[in-house]
């Protein structure tokens, strides 16, 4: 092999690195965003399963107190649309 062939074929190296380093980057970058997606849904899941626990306490505690059931059901009463109007006119 003369000299020209060896620099084309040393350029057709460095040309498929290129490329494949290319292909690399390209994956990595897909893994990690199929990665941040799937922790997304992992905090959300357990977000909505911290907010149903503590529905579940509340719903405990009504069962197990007269009193506090009474308490929530007059709340209700008093705010058909639920604790955010009753944090706006306890504010208010």
């Amino acid at each position: 092999m003369n000299r020209q062939q060896w620099k084309d074929l040393a350029e057709a190296v460095g040309f498929a690195a290129i490329v494949s380093s290319l292909i690399f980057v390209g994956i990595e970058t897909r893994n990690s965003a199929r990665q941040s997606e799937l922790q997304t849904q992992a905090l959300e899941i357990a977000a909505y399963q911290a907010l149903m626990s503590n529905i579940d306490e509340i719903n405990a505690l009504g069962l197990q107190s007269a009193e506090a059931a009474a308490t929530m059901a007059r709340f209700w009463e008093d705010n058909p649309s639920g604790p955010d109007s009753f944090r706006l006119n306890r504010m208010l």
